[in-house]
C-alpha cells in the first residue's frame, strides 16, 4: 500500500548560524562580519539549517542527508533581482556543483525561496535543500539573475559536520505511544517527548476494541491481549516524512490475530445450543462467550502474530518541545483496532 522513504543521513540544527558575505567587482569574497556599504554586493544570511526526510526523498546511504536551509538574501545593488532556489547551489571541496533538491507542496511550512522582482533594499526569504555528504565541506553559492546586468556571486562557507541528527525523534515519540497505550507498557520517555494525555488515548484505543470485543471481562480481555503483544508482537516503523515540526511515519504492526476467535466461538455457541433443548441463540452465544473469556488467558498465546502486509499513516506536530500524535484519522482508527486484534 504504502511505501515511504527509510531514514538515512542527518538532523536538526544546533543553532542560529548567521553568515553575511560580500560579492565585490568580478570576484566574491566570503566574511563572517556584516557585509560592507557598497551598492553592487548582495547580502546573505543563513537563517536557520536543518537536516530532513522529504517526502519525495530518495532512499540515502548513512553518509548522507537532505539538508534545508533558510536564507535570507537582500539586494544591495542598484538594479533589480530576480531569484530562486536554482540560483542557490553549493560547491563541494572537488569545485563540483551540487543543485538544489525540490521542496514539494511546501512541506512543513518551508516554502522554496523564490523573487521575480527584488529591488534594492527588499529581502527575499526561503528554504534551499540539498543532498549532502552529512561529513563533508561545502561552500554556498548565491548567483541571483540580474534584469539588466549580470550580478556577482556570494559566497560563504558550510560545514555539514556542525549539523545534529533529530529526524528521528518523532519515530521515538511515535514507540513511546504505541508502548504506553497500545502494550500497556510504562514508557518512561512518555511525557518527555508526547503531547497527548495517556489516559485520553487508551480510552479511546479501548473503545475501538470494545467494537469487536464485547463482553463484561472486556477490560480483563484486552489487557492480556496487550501482555501478549508486548511479550511476541511490536511493530515497524518507517519515517516518510521529518521536519523540525511535523512527520508521518508508516506503522506496520506485528500482533496477534484474533480471527480464529471468531470460529472458535462460534462453535462453542453452536455446542451449547444443541446441548440445552430451551436455549435461545442469544443465550447460546453469551454462554459460548463466557466460557471463551474464562480460557481466555490460556488461549491466547496459541493464536499467531502476525505482520500487516502493509501500515498505517501516523501524522505528527512539534509543539511546545513534545509530539503531538493526530489519533483522530481514519488510517489511526485502523492501527487501534489492529493492535487490538482485528486484523482480518
Amino acid at each position: 500500500m504504502k511505501k515511504g522513504h527509510k531514514r538515512f543521513g542527518q538532523a536538526l540544527v544546533g543553532g542560529l548560524v548567521v553568515l553575511v558575505l560580500a560579492a565585490c567587482g568580478a570576484q566574491s569574497k566570503s566574511s563572517a562580519g556584516t557585509a560592507g556599504g557598497s551598492s553592487d554586493q548582495d547580502e546573505v544570511k543563513i537563517l536557520s539549517g536543518n537536516y530532513v526526510i522529504p517526502s519525495n526523498g530518495d532512499t540515502l546511504q548513512d553518509t548522507q542527508g537532505y539538508l534545508a536551509l533558510k536564507l535570507a538574501v537582500k539586494n544591495t545593488t542598484s538594479h533589480k533581482q530576480s531569484l530562486s532556489s536554482y540560483n542557490i547551489t553549493l560547491k563541494d571541496s572537488d569545485g563540483d556543483k551540487l543543485e538544489g533538491e525540490s521542496l514539494y507542496s511546501d512541506e512543513d511550512g518551508m516554502t522554496e525561496i523564490s523573487a521575480h522582482s527584488l529591488t534594492k533594499g527588499e529581502t527575499a526569504k526561503g528554504y534551499v535543500m540539498f543532498k549532502v555528504k552529512n561529513k563533508a565541506k561545502y561552500t554556498l553559492v548565491v548567483e541571483p539573475s540580474g534584469a539588466s546586468e549580470d550580478v556577482d556571486k556570494t559566497e560563504l562557507k558550510l560545514n555539514a559536520t556542525k549539523y545534529k541528527d533529530n529526524t528521528d525523534a518523532p519515530k521515538q515519540a511515535l514507540k513511546s505511544y504505541v508502548n504506553q497505550v497500545f502494550l500497556n507498557h510504562k514508557d518512561l520517555e512518555y511525557t518527555k517527548t508526547v503531547v497527548n494525555k495517556s489516559d485520553e488515548e487508551a480510552a479511546s484505543f479501548a473503545t475501538q476494541a470494545r467494537s469487536f470485543l464485547e463482553d463484561a471481562a472486556f477490560t480483563t480481555a484486552l489487557q492480556q491481549i496487550q501482555a501478549e503483544n508486548l511479550k511476541r508482537g511490536g511493530a515497524e516503523y518507517e519515517i516518510k516524512l521529518s521536519t523540525p515540526t511535523a512527520a508521518e511515519i508508516e506503522v506496520t504492526p506485528k500482533v496477534l490475530n484474533l480471527t480464529d476467535a471468531y470460529s472458535v466461538i462460534s462453535d462453542l455457541s453452536s455446542a451449547y445450543y444443541e446441548a440445552h433443548d430451551d436455549a435461545t441463540m442469544d443465550e447460546a452465544d453469551d454462554a459460548a462467550n463466557e466460557a471463551f473469556l474464562a480460557k481466555f488467558g490460556e488461549i491466547l498465546p496459541k493464536f499467531p502474530v502476525k505482520a500487516d502486509s502493509y501500515g498505517e499513516d501516523v501524522k505528527l506536530v512539534k509543539q511546545d518541545g513534545k509530539w503531538k500524535i493526530d489519533s483522530t484519522t481514519d488510517d489511526f482508527q485502523t492501527l487501534q483496532k489492529t493492535f487490538a486484534g482485528d486484523n482480518y
